[in-house]
């Protein structure tokens, strides 16, 4: 798996993202994903996936292994262009 994301996974320290914070609670931001893997990813949560938009998915995820049970997020976020193809997301 990690092969197919070498291509859209970006370094947080070297990139600033406007759309996720670079902390969550206690937890850093360790992996920030777009374009086309971050589309099927977000896809998989919908059975209308193939109406995700590859350039508006998103998906990060927060860490902080020092906490005890240590702190885990996943954030998946898709825009869509309107309330209609947003609820048909969701209703199908």
């Amino acid at each position: 798996m990690l092969a197919l994301l070498v291509g859209t996974m970006l370094k947080i320290s070297s990139i600033e993202t406007t759309i996720f914070p670079r902390t969550l609670g206690d937890m850093d931001i360790k992996m920030y994903i777009i374009g086309e893997e971050a589309r099927q990813s977000v896809a998989q949560l919908h059975s209308s996936g193939e109406r995700v938009n590859s350039d508006k998915a998103y998906i990060a995820q927060y860490r902080n292994y020092d906490a005890n049970p240590a702190n885990i997020a996943d954030i998946w976020l898709s825009v869509s262009d309107s309330s209609c193809s947003a609820t048909s997301l969701v209703e199908t």
